[in-house]
């Protein structure tokens, strides 16, 4: 049974707020390649964390699911919002389109070709995370260890970004009186989103 427009509202604000509680979302990355050595050395969120994380950003980015931010957009477009609330989806919608194409003008390319930020979060959720994939192993093999580290970064930076695309539509939706039904209220001295 699919849900109506409005309860794929509710379960986004639930899921958001879930979300939020995801401590590998606030972990420290970084990678440092020993040149001499030619050895990286890795520090990220512990697996399970991680996993949780990713599989919660999944969420928002696959197109089967309900949680796809493209549809939530739409069904937000279509209700009879304020102005302003339509003006600021816009720009998520905008931020939505320039992440899928590359985050800070960055493109990575290996021996199968481009890797856009999406299919660097891929990787990552996906070998040795979500579930096996054969051929996202077999790329992620062929990458000197260096690179695929920077891919993994890549992954995470754009999961980073989808989820604050989240946020920030769950805040203006939150805030128009025509959807905030659909919205638990904000914590106390939560700044509406026209004031962020």
């Amino acid at each position: 049974m699919k849900r109506t427009p409005e309860d794929r509202l509710r379960t986004f604000d639930t899921h958001v707020t879930e979300l939020l509680t995801e401590s590998a979302g606030h972990g420290t990355w970084s990678v440092t390649h020993h040149l001499p050595a030619n050895t990286v050395e890795t520090v990220e969120p512990p697996r399970e964390p991680l996993r949780s994380w990713l599989m919660a950003v999944r969420l928002l980015d696959a197109k089967s699911d309900e949680f796809y931010l493209p549809d939530l957009m739409d069904i937000l477009d279509a209700m009879p919002i304020r102005d302003k609330t339509r003006e600021v989806i816009a720009v998520i919608r905008r931020h939505w389109t320039d992440a899928q194409a590359g985050l800070d003008g960055i493109v990575l390319e290996d021996s199968q070709g481009p890797i856009t930020p999406k299919d660097a979060f891929e990787l990552l959720a996906y070998v040795h995370h979500i579930h096996r994939n054969a051929a996202k192993e077999a790329r992620a093999k062929a990458m000197p260890p260096p690179f695929w580290e920077v891919v993994r970064q890549q992954g995470a930076a754009y999961g980073g970004a989808i989820a604050e695309l989240a946020v920030m539509l769950r805040s203006v939706a939150r805030d128009d009186p025509e959807t905030s039904r659909f919205f638990a209220p904000p914590p106390p001295g939560t700044p509406a989103a026209a004031d962020v």
